[in-house]
């Protein structure tokens, strides 16, 4: 009757009778039975069934209290048949159960099979019993620390990589349609891990969804981006690379993707701007035109709202989007106002422009003339008026041919 008992350790601990399951309600008894489990018929020694059950706090009378565990255990399991499973081995113990009786090793049993089918069909079968086996998290309800932070890390790559070796199958066996849905939930709850992505964009680009591959792969850029600030691996880039090369060969235009927000940033017009019309005319028409000096800020009237002006009557002409400028500077280009404080726009892609030495807030910059800097002519101090000129030459150097700098000609 001992054969007809079933172990699962591939979700909450299971021990299952002909005649049902078999409640282990006792923590300290999951605990006992899970480490015999992933070893069947080895011994487990007593030193290593107290880390299981205490780890480096174990209690003063551990290896007597580990004896009386194991006898509730052989009593429970003995009501139904297997009192004899549990054997006593040279300090310590072994549980005589064959390998196909645990899912653990019923689960390796069924992968090793599948791989040498060497039929992609078979294979896949086989594949897809051996997941079947798992309930739910390996050793759920174990609460050993020990075995939580040694086994249940193996246990669950083990059946990540099968799931990518199941997938891959399928890929080849041309049932495109039928791993994309699974695919998708796999990179939501496993974002970080490229092989689903690039399974993911491939099922997609050979069921014939192009545009829909290439916004996988801008999505794995940005998760990759925010969350470790590096670029997707070399085998999807290759792969969009060969999507849109695939796409230009056919003599059809890759498909549109967008891959970010247009930003749109700018703070709420000036509804109590008055005068100026002829500067902001003139400004418009030099933007437009490309004829025509820049036109600074006038009297009682601050560069900011000034430049805030400038910006508004060109906002329907910015395809591209805006960010608010820099106190000092804005990069225009051809279709209107496009740079944002600190970045240029060079093919509509914006690109940085390095930090102003020396340039920092209105406050700071009175503090040290306050502090070490002897006045010019104007009033203003030397580094100061040499930190803004640094700055005016660095958003000159960084703008795109044939962008127009505006600047103020005050902080």
């Amino acid at each position: 009757m001992t054969a007809q008992l079933r172990f699962g350790l591939l979700g909450p601990l299971e021990v299952r009778a002909p005649a049902g399951l078999i409640p282990l309600r006792a923590g300290k008894l999951r605990v006992i039975l899970a480490a015999l489990l992933l070893q069947p018929a080895r011994p487990v020694s007593i030193d290593e069934l107290i880390d299981r059950l205490w780890g480096d706090e174990p209690v003063g009378t551990a290896r007597a209290t580990v004896h009386q565990y194991v006898m509730r255990l052989r009593q429970t399991l003995g009501d139904a048949g297997g009192a004899d499973l549990i054997q006593t081995a040279p300090d310590g113990y072994l549980i005589e159960v064959a390998a196909e009786a645990i899912d653990v090793h019923r689960f390796d049993d069924l992968v090793r099979r599948g791989r040498e089918q060497g039929d992609l069909a078979s294979e896949a079968r086989s594949l897809a019993e051996a997941l079947a086996l798992w309930r739910g998290a390996a050793l759920a309800d174990i609460p050993s620390q020990w075995l939580q932070l040694s086994e249940v890390p193996r246990l669950h790559e083990q059946r990540l990589q099968v799931i990518e070796r199941r997938i891959e199958v399928e890929l080849l066996l041309g049932r495109y349609p039928g791993v994309i849905a699974e695919l998708r939930a796999l990179t939501h709850e496993h974002p970080l891990r490229e092989a689903y992505w690039l399974q993911l964009i491939e099922a997609l680009h050979a069921a014939g969804r192009p545009a829909e591959a290439l916004a996988a792969f801008q999505q794995v850029r940005q998760v990759m981006d925010d969350e470790l600030g590096v670029a997707p691996g070399p085998r999807l880039r290759e792969l969009q690379a060969a999507i849109i090369a695939e796409s230009h060969a056919s003599g059809t235009a890759p498909p549109s993707v967008e891959s970010e927000p247009v930003p749109r940033q700018l703070p709420p017009d000036i509804v109590t701007f008055a005068g100026r019309t002829a500067e902001l005319e003139m400004l418009v028409a030099a933007l437009d035109n490309r004829s025509g000096p820049p036109a600074g800020a006038r009297g009682g009237c601050s560069p900011w709202t000034w430049r805030h002006r400038q910006v508004h009557p060109r906002d329907p002409c910015c395809p591209r989007g805006h960010r608010p400028v820099p106190r000092w500077a804005a990069l225009c280009g051809p279709s209107g106002l496009e740079s944002g404080a600190g970045a240029a726009h060079d093919g509509g892609r914006a690109r940085p422009v390095p930090p102003c030495e020396g340039a920092g807030s209105r406050s700071a910059d009175r503090r040290r003339r306050a502090r070490r800097s002897v006045p010019d002519r104007a009033g203003r101090s030397s580094d100061a008026a040499s930190a803004r000129q640094r700055c005016r030459d660095q958003a000159v150097d960084a703008a795109a041919p044939g962008q127009l700098v505006v600047r103020s000609t005050d902080y």
